[in-house]
């Protein structure tokens, strides 16, 4: 063994030594850097040819460098909409030139992107990121699939393809004590709304629109209601015209057999009610001898298109809105009160 040859497996020693601190500096300067993954050492023994058994002669130590581009790293949080992250198998594919077709492809695990004055995607490098284009479904177009039909991402939207919002979810559990307003509303769009909810839908051009659905509580628009009851009194005549708020198909029926003043007793000639159907309003002056026919004929009368109409002794009113009736300067009586004027009322939906 000479004397330089033990020196020389010391400075290799060194050298192998200085390699393996300069990857573990790096690995530590890069503890910030996105997509970076560690490099590690890995040593190796370097023998000579031992010429004679007795004497020995020294070889060396040698480091080589292994990167571990295939772990898979922490997926962060991040504030930017452009970054990406890949979790299992594969690399972003980019290029130095988004002009030059021929350039060679290059692979990363970094998914920093960020919008340079262009519209690409660029990342810290200054390369741009390549992705396939996809059409209206999201589905990647037809004779894509290899890396030669890549082309930049742009994501200036000036020829790209944007998705409109078609579709919303909504939960909402709505308050059924608000006070419900009369069907139809008048002015939807300024009036004050039980219950509203404001969300943003994405017109075709990619822009964002505020959109506010409103929810009224209202009487509803489509039943039909039925009642009937014996009149007592001129009183109980009046109460069976309930205001029950409908708009169409509206029918309310109240037994007449023989004359209100048989009925009635305490009815004089010239009593009168109000009576409201179909936007009109009308006084109607009574007769305690008139029978169902009569208080029909003086309602028509009154009317357009005969509202009023006897079945079965029965006086029947029809109208296209709610029914309202006021005898003496007393208030409309309303779906609230029927139990406590005793009478017998059915809604059923239209046909």
């Amino acid at each position: 063994m000479s004397l330089y040859g033990a020196l020389f497996a010391g400075v290799s020693a060194l050298n192998a030594q200085s390699q393996a601190m300069g990857m573990i500096s790096d690995n530590i300067a890069n503890v910030n850097t996105v997509g970076y993954k560690r490099s590690e050492a890995v040593f190796s023994s370097m023998v000579t040819a031992q010429t004679r058994s007795a004497a020995y002669a020294p070889g060396a130590v040698r480091a080589s460098t292994l990167a571990r581009i295939d772990q898979q790293g922490i997926l962060q949080q991040s504030s930017s909409a452009t970054d990406m992250a890949i979790s299992g198998n594969g690399f972003f594919v980019v290029k130095n030139s988004v002009t030059d077709s021929l350039q060679e492809p290059l692979y990363t695990r970094a998914g920093q992107f960020s919008e340079d004055s262009s519209g690409y995607l660029v990342n810290p490098a200054g390369k741009y990121l390549m992705g396939w284009p996809v059409d209206q479904d999201g589905k990647v177009s037809a004779g894509s699939g290899d890396v030669g039909s890549l082309q930049p991402v742009d994501v200036a939207f000036l020829g790209g393809i944007t998705r409109p919002t078609t579709k919303a979810d909504l939960s909402l559990n709505l308050d059924a004590k608000e006070v419900p307003y009369v069907y139809p509303l008048a002015t939807p769009a300024v009036q004050a709304a039980n219950f509203s909810r404001a969300f943003t839908a994405y017109d075709s051009l990619g822009e964002a629109q505020d959109v506010t659905m409103k929810f009224f509580h209202t009487t509803s628009p489509t039943a039909t209601a039925a009642g009937s009851t014996n009149i007592k009194s001129v009183a109980n005549l009046m109460d069976s015209f309930p205001n029950l708020a409908s708009t169409a198909n509206y029918t309310s029926t109240v037994n007449i057999t023989g004359t209100l003043g048989t009925l009635a007793p305490s009815l004089s000639l010239g009593d009168s009610f109000n009576i409201k159907l179909n936007d009109e309003t009308a006084t109607i002056a009574l007769d305690p001898s008139w029978t169902a026919a009569n208080l029909a004929s003086a309602i028509n009368g009154a009317f357009t298109g005969s509202p009023a109409s006897v079945v079965s002794n029965r006086l029947v009113l029809s109208a296209d809105t709610p029914i309202q009736i006021k005898f003496g300067g007393s208030q409309p009586v309303d779906e609230a009160d029927l139990n406590a004027i005793g009478l017998s009322f059915m809604t059923k939906e239209r046909d």
